[in-house]
């Protein structure tokens, strides 16, 4: 089943309309995957309730919404689980196990039989709710961030590496590596983008390192050592950061489609690094 959550940040957002992001996932009893996330902070309301039925979205997960958006949701097939508050990982764990009652806002679990229709009666725009019906090959006017925990499916992934080839040694630093070797998983092609523009500025270059790899497309970075402004910056532009100490950029890749690199949650060195 594909379950949206929105989110503020990452934490479901306490109104649906103050969302900024939607984290669209699969949700099995197995598990769950993240297949993406899409911003959503400058789009108005048609827009927002148009992206779920673009992404084939068979439930959402919200914290208070009016009744009027859950009234068109419903007619467009989307169940909503509304008046939901916490962690997104709570609520993925939440609906694995069919434990989602348990994190009902405080104060709302009257409302849970009527699910959000009480709020219809004041909404000024109960009677002017738009259909959410799109063709389903409309191009979408945004970019549906691949999800880069799950490691091996097709992206384009970011290598630090001393020189211009797989076999080039890891580069162990990130903001002054001597380049970048990118690598489109999907046909096997490979660029290299120097980075020597940044190895001598006193500071800042992690934060020009990561403007750097992110014109370049790259959803995943591997490299040895990241710093705290170059990890925002990378994690602002929704690039997965992997530490390896492989010898060389090919073993680091391998060792990386093989699952053995976690997805790193804090940078691993201080600043000026």
């Amino acid at each position: 089943m594909i379950v949206c959550l929105a989110q503020y940040h990452d934490r479901l957002a306490a109104l649906f309309e103050s969302s900024n992001i939607y984290a669209i996932h699969q949700v099995q009893e197995s598990g769950t995957r993240q297949l993406g996330t899409v911003p959503v902070s400058d789009l108005g309301r048609k827009e927002r309730l148009e992206l779920l039925t673009r992404y084939s979205v068979a439930m959402l997960v919200c914290g208070a919404i009016c009744g009027c958006d859950q009234r068109v949701l419903g007619e467009a097939g989307i169940t909503v689980r509304p008046w939901v508050c916490g962690s997104s990982g709570a609520v993925l764990e939440a609906l694995r196990h069919n434990t989602l009652d348990a994190l009902t806002m405080p104060g709302c679990h009257s409302l849970r039989t009527r699910a959000g229709w009480r709020l219809q009666s004041r909404c000024r725009r109960a009677q002017a709710a738009p259909s959410p019906a799109l063709e389903p090959d409309a191009p979408s006017a945004l970019f549906l961030q691949p999800d880069t925990n799950h490691q091996g499916d097709t992206m384009k992934i970011a290598i630090t590496a001393q020189g211009t080839t797989l076999d080039s040694p890891l580069d162990p630093r990130f903001g002054r590596a001597a380049g970048f070797l990118i690598l489109d998983a999907a046909s096997g092609n490979l660029e290299y983008r120097d980075n020597s523009q940044n190895l001598n500025l006193p500071q800042g270059a992690g934060i020009q390192a990561a403007m750097h790899v992110a014109d370049a497309g790259v959803q995943a970075l591997i490299t040895g050592h990241v710093g705290p402004k170059a990890f925002t910056a990378l994690s602002k532009g929704n690039i997965a950061v992997y530490y390896s100490e492989a010898p060389t950029a090919a073993e680091a890749f391998a060792a990386f489609k093989r699952g053995e690199l976690a997805r790193a949650d804090a940078p691993d060195r201080e600043g000026h690094w």
